[in-house]
């Protein structure tokens, strides 16, 4: 299992797992349900724990869509939780579950800030005005995953 979680006031928008996009070579996903989108902070990827066990060293990357605060929180630090395999039927839930293996922290980006590949625009009729964002640099998570 991999572990995403944004920081506090951000909230991912992915619906379908179309909307989770590998931009890099794809990672074993399990068969049937893969991605469980039920927390709007925290995207949880499930993977072949057979396949993944031969995954080959290399950064990997991602980007879904989310929704941006008008202000950017004080905390603006993402985490990327890697969890070693469920015993029974138990989901690990990010960097303080028992099955946590590791956590990468990654620092956010600047209110304005805007990396070259993203589409950035105003959502309207909230009652907190907020940006809709595909932020690749960020969510593109790059990060080496290390197996023996």
């Amino acid at each position: 299992e991999i572990i995403i979680e944004m920081p506090p006031d951000f909230s991912h928008q992915v619906q379908k797992t179309a909307q989770l996009e590998t931009l890099t070579e794809p990672l074993p996903r399990r068969e049937g349900g893969w991605l469980d989108v039920t927390d709007p902070r925290r995207l949880r990827l499930l993977m072949d724990e057979e396949a993944i066990q031969k995954l080959a060293i290399g950064a990997y990357r991602f980007q879904w869509p989310i929704l941006v605060p008008a202000v950017m929180p004080k905390y603006n630090i993402w985490e990327v939780t890697l969890c070693s395999p469920a015993l029974r039927n138990e989901s690990c839930t990010g960097a303080g579950d028992p099955r946590a293996l590791v956590t990468f922290p990654l620092a956010g980006f600047n209110m304005g800030e805007a990396h070259p590949s993203s589409i950035a625009f105003s959502q309207t009729g909230a009652a907190m005005p907020m940006c809709y964002s595909s932020w690749p640099v960020l969510l593109g998570l790059g990060f080496p995953l290390v197996t023996s």
